[in-house]
């Protein structure tokens, strides 16, 4: 298992706001992640890749420029996942780097960036593997905001919030819920 506080401490000040909101931020989603992980009884290996991929998903929000959350990067904001993962492939943690570039949304489709002329380069981001896929579905729970930290979006503004981006993006959500939440948990979650 890798030392994820001794990366995000190399890129993140400790004591500042930027740091408080990242790891506020990446421990909620962990915790999601992980909580799926385990009902789904998935192997310790798939658990840990998880755990890691979650705490680093957003590493490379330090790249960018969103003042309101303490970033003052060059980037906009949608190149996060890009440099996140340019950032783990430095310290060479492959499977962590795709997790971050996939994670935007549900993914990104090459025709997507195309067609919004995004900067982004003309390919897929999509999430691939198992871990991939709950670490960007349990991502869509919880903002960077500190007025929103701590409480997760229930599934029907996500889905609002996913629709400004065409219904194939709700599809993909509406998938992952159906696989990874409870029945339930998915009654409780929609009301």
């Amino acid at each position: 298992m890798i030392d994820y506080f001794a990366l995000i401490n190399k890129y993140y000040q400790p004591g500042t706001t930027l740091y408080k909101l990242y790891v506020v931020h990446v421990c909620m989603v962990a915790n999601k992640a992980l909580e799926i992980a385990r009902r789904l009884q998935l192997s310790l290996e798939e658990q840990i890749l998880i755990e890691e991929g979650a705490m680093l998903h957003d590493i490379g929000i330090c790249q960018t420029n969103v003042p309101a959350i303490g970033c003052h990067g060059p980037d906009p904001y949608i190149r996060h996942g890009l440099d996140g993962a340019a950032m783990l492939r430095q310290e060479g943690l492959e499977a962590q780097a795709r997790i971050a570039e996939r994670h935007l949304g549900v993914g990104l489709t090459r025709d997507y960036i195309v067609s919004r002329q995004l900067p982004l380069p003309a390919q897929d981001f999509i999430p691939q593997t198992l871990p991939e896929q709950i670490v960007t579905y349990a991502d869509t729970f919880y903002s960077k905001y500190e007025q929103r930290l701590w409480i997760p979006d229930s599934p029907a503004t996500i889905k609002a919030e996913l629709g400004e981006y065409g219904p194939q993006q709700v599809q993909v959500f509406e998938r992952w819920q159906a696989q990874f939440e409870p029945a339930q948990q998915k009654d409780d979650y929609d009301q």
